[in-house]
């Protein structure tokens, strides 16, 4: 338990929030976040299929509904203050499950997504899209 926020200096009121990778804190008094304990150095560990069930998400896949909306939007976005994707080559740093890619390729993107969660890119590979992990590999896909 941390002894004062990081933030706000408030003593008491805490909520506790306990990952694999990490342990934090939210204070109540000014909603700040504080890391307590030693994140870990695996990103094997920190995004394995606990993170997206039952970690950082109750469930990834219960709120694609939501993720694709805004996804959708954001796409919306740059193709009216950026540039139409159709033909347009399109890289997903940490994709997860692909639902940003997928829509992305829906509007005549070529798009590549790089994933460091074993469980998220098989599950982005099984919707047909191309994943590799980070590496070398993404370097040379992405040039």
């Amino acid at each position: 338990m941390l002894g004062r926020c990081q933030n706000c200096e408030a003593g008491e009121g805490f909520d506790a929030i306990f990952h694999a990778a990490a342990e934090m804190w939210r204070c109540r008094a000014c909603g700040g976040w504080s890391f307590a304990g030693r994140v870990t150095d695996s990103v094997e560990e920190l995004y394995d299929e606990t993170y997206f069930s039952g970690g950082e998400y109750a469930s990834y896949q219960e709120g694609e509904r939501a993720f694709r909306r805004n996804f959708a939007h954001v796409l919306a976005l740059v193709e009216r203050h950026g540039r139409p994707l159709a033909g347009a080559r399109v890289a997903e740093l940490g994709c997860a499950t692909g639902l940003f890619m997928e829509l992305a390729r829906e509007r005549g993107a070529q798009a590549i997504g790089i994933e460091p969660s074993v469980f998220a890119g098989a599950a982005a590979k099984r919707r047909g899209l191309e994943v590799c992990p980070p590496g070398e590999e993404a370097t040379r896909v992405m040039q």
